[in-house]
């Protein structure tokens, strides 16, 4: 999905309802996760859950690296940020 289309759907969603908390999911590139942490660096996207998807099912790589570390670097917390809350990320089928 091209960045612009997911940040035109966060837009539309936030114009249309109002919104109290919001949760990612897989954020599948880079540019994407970058996109949606200055939504909520900016104060739009109160009251974020951050729970990377990174893995399937059936233990597949859901992420290149680029988007994994953005995740890392840019969506989890960091102190001082108190929009954001951190989800735990489902590392593999058997739950470790």
């Amino acid at each position: 999905m091209p960045t612009r289309f997911a940040v035109d759907q966060i837009d539309a969603v936030l114009g249309d309802l109002s919104v109290v908390a919001m949760k990612t999911g897989m954020l599948a590139t880079a540019e994407i996760v970058e996109a949606v942490a200055e939504l909520a660096a900016a104060g739009r996207l109160r009251n974020l859950l951050v729970d990377p998807v990174t893995v399937s099912s059936n233990d597949d790589r859901l992420l290149d690296e680029h988007a994994e570390l953005a995740n890392l670097e840019r969506l989890l917390p960091t102190p001082g940020w108190r929009h954001r809350t951190c989800g735990k990320p489902r590392c593999s089928s058997d739950g470790s």
